[in-house]
């Protein structure tokens, strides 16, 4: 496979959701701070410019190995690391993480949702199933990401 089309496997767009954004702080510094439950933080993080911070990192340059023996070197390299890797793996989440993930899984594909055949049945004609970048704790197969993703 050509190292274009490796590094394009990991080009995916960004995602749009809508979830429950309710989130209580429980740590000594709040108000009503209670001893008996986990202690827990809050930190509100604004992204922008994504596009302008994707376009200023490095490109890879070399010959794509397939190396397993390297996996050692890329978990240990640091996020802002001169040298960086795409990584193409294999991967599913266990049952007893989804409670924890589900809220923001941590890959996303491009695929065909199901809800487009839901809504046919339901006599829907206008719809038009079209890929759409969808998260989802289902396998991965030959999913490929940077490494600073790990």
């Amino acid at each position: 496979m050509e190292m274009h089309d490796f590094a394009e496997k990991a080009r995916r767009g960004g995602i749009t959701m809508a979830c429950r954004r309710y989130f209580r702080a429980n740590n000594p510094k709040c108000k009503n701070f209670y001893m008996r439950s986990p202690k827990t933080w809050l930190s509100y993080v604004d992204a922008n410019n994504l596009y302008g911070w994707a376009m200023s990192q490095y490109l890879p340059i070399g010959d794509p190995g397939n190396n397993k023996k390297v996996l050692d070197t890329i978990l240990k390299k640091r996020n802002d690391a001169s040298r960086g890797y795409y990584v193409q793996l294999e991967c599913h989440f266990p049952s007893q993480t989804h409670n924890y993930l589900q809220d923001l899984p941590p890959t996303v594909e491009n695929i065909k949702s199901e809800a487009g055949d839901i809504l046919r049945k339901d006599g829907e004609k206008n719809y038009v199933s079209v890929e759409k970048l969808i998260t989802h704790l289902g396998p991965r197969d030959e999913y490929v990401l940077h490494y600073s993703e790990l």
